[in-house]
């Protein structure tokens, strides 16, 4: 158990890492990196690295990645081995006896759940919260002509 904590804790580190930025893949030219403060049905708002709200007209919207996702799954898949670490039968039950008399299958259940804990919910707040600032947003109809895109920006496949 002791060997699995520094793992863990590097694990954790990693995946709280992420940013908070949305990626926003537009039809013309390359995908802005910003946090989206709130929008319009015509537009997007977006925070620029200098502190200044844009707008992004939503005919350039082609997708938006939002934050977040990336936490809640890990943190989810953390949850996961919590619960198979309580759930799985072993053979020897004297095995997950640790030198104290604790029991250490019980000690790594609580090691995931907290961390999945810790993942999922702060995962799922970020991504609520750039789901909702985008929420107004109508995309344009249509797509645009293969001759309108500039050869740098390739629209995703679908």
């Amino acid at each position: 158990m002791r060997r699995r904590l520094p793992a863990m804790a590097l694990v954790t580190l990693l995946a709280t890492a992420c940013s908070n930025t949305a990626t926003i893949h537009r039809n013309r030219g390359p995908a802005y990196e910003a946090k989206i403060t709130r929008s319009e049905p015509g537009a997007l708002y977006v925070l620029g690295d200098d502190g200044r709200e844009y707008r992004v007209p939503a005919d350039e919207v082609r997708d938006i990645d939002h934050p977040g996702n990336v936490l809640a799954v890990l943190g989810g898949v953390s949850l996961g081995f919590a619960g198979l670490a309580l759930a799985l039968p072993s053979r020897d039950e004297n095995r997950f006896e640790d030198g104290a008399g604790g029991n250490a299958r019980a000690t790594v259940a609580f090691t995931y759940a907290a961390l999945g804990l810790g993942l999922l919910v702060p995962g799922l707040a970020i991504w609520l919260r750039s789901r909702g600032a985008a929420a107004n947003l109508q995309p344009a109809t249509g797509d645009l002509p293969p001759d309108a895109w500039p050869a740098a920006a390739r629209p995703l496949a679908r």
